[in-house]
């Protein structure tokens, strides 16, 4: 959009619909893969020092150094190709991220519920 708006180079969208879906599920996977690291994260003292550890493995398993699937959801809807499996497979990872987080997130509330604290220690 930058390249269109402030240079004047042509932008088309070779599937509207496809490209309208594939965006927001892109930020979606990537959103609930940072809600599942923070449900993962929080019981653990050192969990800056860990998440610190984790960042460029999980740029680059996530894709956000190396194109992965909501990227190349957007590539085809825009440039042309079959972008549909991409944007499935980046929902069966939402789906996934969000099933680990919420697994995680309730043994924090059952653990600060049974401590009656919410202290790391």
């Amino acid at each position: 959009m930058w390249g269109t708006l402030l240079f004047d180079v042509p932008l088309s969208i070779d599937a509207p619909l496809a490209f309208a879906l594939a965006v927001p599920m892109c930020a979606l996977a990537v959103g609930m893969l940072g809600l599942m690291m923070a449900a993962t994260f929080v019981l653990y003292r050192a969990a800056f020092h860990l998440g610190i550890a984790m960042q460029y493995p999980v740029w680059i398993v996530t894709g956000l150094l190396v194109p992965t699937w909501g990227f190349r959801a957007i590539r085809d809807a825009t440039l042309g190709g079959t972008p549909w499996w991409d944007i499935g497979m980046c929902a069966v990872l939402t789906v996934a991220y969000f099933i680990v987080a919420t697994f995680f997130l309730r043994i924090f509330e059952h653990l600060a519920r049974a401590r009656a604290t919410l202290r790391l220690t």
